[in-house]
């Protein structure tokens, strides 16, 4: 179990920070250049969820080794602070792009 939360966190890691650098990167396309809707700005908006369902995923995993006092990060130690910061991260990018 704790080879797979391993593998979650640095999975939900990498994934967070090429999402949030696709978010910053990405420039829209200018309205009424007659293409169609932005696919590449719609997909960055659905993978909201799956983002969210990643880092869910790795936080739960923390919490249910928690009790096993691990004794590396990749194993679980500290697993629930620093998901927590990866949520609180992911959490203000958010309200800052919605605004």
């Amino acid at each position: 179990m704790t080879r797979y939360y391993s593998f979650s966190l640095v999975l939900s890691v990498v994934m967070l920070c090429l999402w949030l650098a696709s978010w910053v990167l990405y420039d829209p396309p200018g309205l009424g250049d007659g293409n169609g809707p932005d696919l590449l700005g719609i997909l960055l908006f659905f993978s909201i969820w799956l983002m969210a369902l990643l880092l869910l995923n790795s936080a739960l995993l923390a919490w249910y080794l928690r009790r096993r006092l691990p004794a590396s990060i990749l194993a679980g130690k500290h697993g629930i602070g620093i998901h927590v910061a990866l949520i609180g991260i992911y959490g203000a990018f958010l309200t800052a792009l919605l605004r």
